[in-house]
């Protein structure tokens, strides 16, 4: 996307029950919007320039905002944006679709204002190039340059591997990390940074995705997995654990650990011949 910033773009806002965010996220970028940012706890004010305010009370609700091109097809994604809205959310009043052309201004520029200084347990902190903010001796620091890009650490599934990743960081010193679904290329960087050999291998696989993907490619990601090693899975809903737990198990793994915020959850898996042998140890 960023080198087609001469381009005409129109921005697309969704105002979708938190629920359905994935999901709404999803569509977007299946119409070929490359960037979505979720303003969680938001509602849509298209009366205002700024389009989004943020309110705690509305913890149901969250803004999707992406971007489309200005082509022939515009009217008709948006159409089927609409539609999809319908047929998914019904008539609530609160969904809302919202569409304007992007303003005259640097475009990467909106993005920086979604990006702040962030601090992944007490070993981790990771900042865009604007912050100078002195790093403490005791952390690795990542510096990410988001542009229009999900994946800055800040939504829940993402923060919960972050932090998986952090929990297996010592075992994992100078192994090998495969990064399944990998976007920004944040979770690739992180594990780098805390101290495995390279991001393409397999003694640690993060998978960061959602449900129906991460059941399907369960049993052949096990395949690369080296012995003892760990698979990382996040993007669940809590109540989707029960579906990938069985998943897990008819993939001969078993449940590590678990990590939840709010209402998602990420589990940490490995075979399960190595975690009775790990227990036979103990």
């Amino acid at each position: 996307m960023v080198a087609s910033l001469d381009r005409q773009w129109w921005e697309i806002y969704v105002q979708v029950p938190e629920s359905l965010s994935e999901a709404a996220s999803e569509y977007l970028h299946g119409l070929g919007s490359t960037a979505v940012v979720f303003h969680e706890q938001a509602m849509l004010t298209p009366q205002h320039t700024v389009c989004i305010e943020t309110r705690p009370e509305t913890t149901a609700w969250t803004v999707l905002q992406g971007a489309l091109p200005l082509e022939d097809t515009l009217s008709r994604h948006v159409a089927a944006l609409q539609q999809w809205l319908s047929t998914c959310a019904g008539a609530s009043p609160d969904v809302q679709l919202y569409c304007r052309p992007l303003l005259d201004v640097d475009y990467l520029t909106q993005w920086q204002q979604f990006f702040q200084l962030l601090c992944i347990g007490e070993r981790l902190m990771i900042r865009p190039p604007w912050d100078t903010s002195p790093v403490p001796a005791t952390m690795a620091c990542l510096t990410l340059n988001p542009g229009p890009a999900f994946g800055t650490g800040t939504h829940p599934s993402t923060h919960l591997c972050l932090l998986m990743l952090l929990q297996y960081a010592a075992p994992c010193q100078g192994s090998r990390l495969l990064d399944v679904g990998c976007g920004s290329g944040i979770l690739s960087l992180a594990a780098l940074q805390l101290g495995w050999q390279s991001a393409v291998g397999v003694p640690c696989i993060t998978a960061n995705i959602y449900l129906g993907p991460l059941v399907e490619m369960l049993q052949p990601l096990t395949r690369y997995l080296a012995p003892g090693g760990t698979i990382i899975l996040s993007g669940l809903l809590a109540s989707q654990e029960a579906t990938m737990r069985t998943a897990i198990q008819n993939a001969r793994l078993a449940v590590q650990a678990r990590r939840v915020e709010e209402e998602w959850v990420a589990l940490a898996v490995r075979r399960a011949r190595d975690v009775e042998q790990e227990f036979l140890h103990l």
